[in-house]
């Protein structure tokens, strides 16, 4: 079922999009808004200055000058990778459910979402908001379409951190035992890693059972039906069919047999180890002598990391700090000026991609809002031909 072709017309689905209105913030989210914000850039701020605090700022530019332009561009491509084989995974998920999204248009709503997820307080929050409207207008899915799209990959997502996190622990599951005390202040960081990915894929596999017999959105209505407002109830009936359409959605794609979705779940995957060689890479270029493996180890614990302070954009601070405490546990040479240096490159890179993503999500919505003040100016008067006299 196709919402935008069979409930409404095309000029109702420009008018749909074009009405979203991001500014309309109430007063208490704002000051909400604040708040978190001022948090997280003042936790930021001071796991950040204990990161450069030690480190000699002349080591520190020595190794950060010595990449080069070649490296610069080595350090910025993994990103990329990481984003283009989650894109691929997400076209097999939207394929496996009957659309059949484009994979250019795909990395771009991840590119500019990711911009997002990676800047704001509870970014993701955001960046989730802001898909179904960004998959409508570059890949032309339905609302019930993208919602499902979404779920699976969450889903997919999840299973493939389990993946990650579980094979590269137990690859450097002797490394992590020993470097734990120094890392956590507790023996047994291996094991504990395991556990988190056992914890993962139980997760994913909870989730994806759960979706089959999807109702989520049958409750959110249910929920919904319940406020007291003239308004909301014939919003309600209008969206009726939106609503239990989603929830159809979501279920048949959930009951697609396992095996097409595998392709997906391996592109997830190797999204996820795009992390681990951007990490080695940076430690590789500024000169560092660490293994894949250990890199990779390293990473698995910091993505778990960044999943918990999810609040703090990208995990500012407190992954720098993780990044630290690491390189000095493991005996890296250098350790505070090398983790100094890592996290100037590691954030840098991130800046850029930044950047690129809010310039995409500048034209999407420089577009819709130049659409939006066009279809709110009424048409023109029609001329009047003047007449004139007749000659006698």
């Amino acid at each position: 079922m196709n919402f935008w072709r069979d409930v409404v017309t095309a000029r109702e689905r420009e008018r749909f999009i074009c009405s979203v209105n991001f500014s309309s913030v109430q007063r208490p989210q704002r000051v909400l808004l604040v708040v978190l914000r001022g948090t997280a850039v003042g936790v930021a701020a001071t796991l950040l200055w204990r990161v450069f605090a030690t480190a000699d700022t002349h080591r520190v530019a020595a190794l950060v000058t010595s990449v080069g332009v070649f490296g610069v561009v080595l350090v910025l491509c993994p990103q990329l990778a990481a984003l283009g084989f989650e894109s691929l995974g997400w076209q097999r998920a939207f394929r496996a459910g009957g659309a059949r999204p484009r994979f250019r248009s795909l990395l771009r709503v991840r590119l500019a979402t990711e911009a997002l997820a990676q800047s704001l307080p509870v970014g993701v929050a955001f960046a989730e908001s802001t898909k179904p409207i960004l998959l409508a207008k570059h890949c032309g899915l339905s609302v019930d379409q993208s919602v499902a799209g979404m779920a699976a990959r969450k889903v997919l997502l999840l299973l493939a951190q389990s993946l990650y996190v579980g094979g590269l622990a137990a690859l450097g599951f002797a490394g992590l035992e020993a470097a734990s005390r120094a890392v956590i202040g507790a023996p047994h960081l291996g094991l504990l890693t395991l556990g988190a990915a056992l914890v993962l894929a139980t997760g994913g596999v909870g989730s994806a059972l759960l979706l089959r017999e999807s109702a989520l959105a049958k409750t959110a209505f249910s929920l919904i039906e319940r406020v007291p407002s003239a308004r909301v109830r014939a919003w309600l009936d209008a969206k009726r069919r939106v609503f239990f359409a989603t929830d159809n959605a979501v279920s048949a794609l959930f009951r697609v047999p396992p095996q097409r979705l595998a392709g997906a779940l391996a592109c997830f995957a190797c999204g996820w180890l795009m992390e681990s060689l951007e990490t080695w890479l940076i430690l590789s270029v500024l000169g560092a002598p660490v293994s894949f493996v250990t890199a990779g180890s390293l990473e698995v614990i910091l993505s778990l990391v960044r999943n918990v302070v999810f609040v703090v954009p990208a995990g500012l601070g407190v992954q720098d700090l993780g990044y630290a405490a690491c390189f000095a546990a493991l005996g890296v040479p250098e350790a505070a000026s090398l983790g100094a240096a890592f996290v100037l490159l590691k954030r840098g890179k991130e800046l850029f991609w930044i950047a690129f993503g809010y310039a995409l999500l500048a034209g999407d919505f420089g577009v819709l809002s130049a659409r939006r003040d066009a279809a709110s100016t009424p048409p023109p008067a029609p001329a009047v031909a003047r007449l004139r006299p007749a000659r006698a």
